[in-house]
């Protein structure tokens, strides 16, 4: 690879893995706003807190498109992301216990899923002799799982300001 090509190379990395790692204090934030929206009842904090969470939604899925676009996929990088996405599925999981928006047991179903994930991929490498193309293995429902993890936060959102006093038994019913 030519200097120029790896100068590339790193250049494009490093941007797609700052918006990887933006999640985390994008997720800091978000609990942040919802918490001054619950203290003050101004709608600009959870619309702000709202914007946040679709952000977050959209920097998962194009820092993988545009890393497979631009040909900069790596090991470290996968590792980042899915700790990233965790970290944003875990903190407003226990955002939400705490001020009593979810019951405790999807947060513990969250952190079975995720073990379950690891456990799967590492158990495929094993066996695959490290065939698997990256760090884990990606099945359709897992996707589907995380998926509705992620979108929690904008769903608790968009419900909160349409139906706020039925809130709580939507999202009970959706969850359970």
């Amino acid at each position: 690879m030519s200097f120029f090509r790896k100068l590339k190379f790193r250049k494009v990395h490093t941007i797609i893995n700052g918006i990887t790692l933006l999640r985390i204090p994008l997720t800091i934030a978000f609990v942040k706003l919802f918490s001054l929206y619950l203290r003050s009842n101004q709608n600009k904090y959870i619309i702000v807190a709202f914007i946040i969470s679709v952000f977050v939604l959209t920097s998962d899925y194009f820092d993988g498109k545009l890393a497979r676009k631009y040909k900069v996929v790596t090991l470290e990088g996968q590792k980042l992301d899915v700790f990233c996405d965790f970290t944003y599925i875990l903190l407003t999981s226990l955002f939400f216990n705490w001020i009593n928006i979810i019951p405790y047991c999807y947060t513990i179903l969250v952190l079975l899923k995720f073990i379950e994930f690891i456990t799967i991929s590492r158990l495929i490498r094993y066996i695959t002799k490290d065939q698997l193309k990256g760090n884990y293995y990606y099945d359709r429902i897992g996707q589907i799982a995380s998926g509705m993890y992620y979108i929690l936060p904008s769903f608790v959102i968009i419900l909160e300001l349409a139906l706020p006093s039925r809130r709580q038994v939507l999202i009970n019913f959706c969850i359970l």
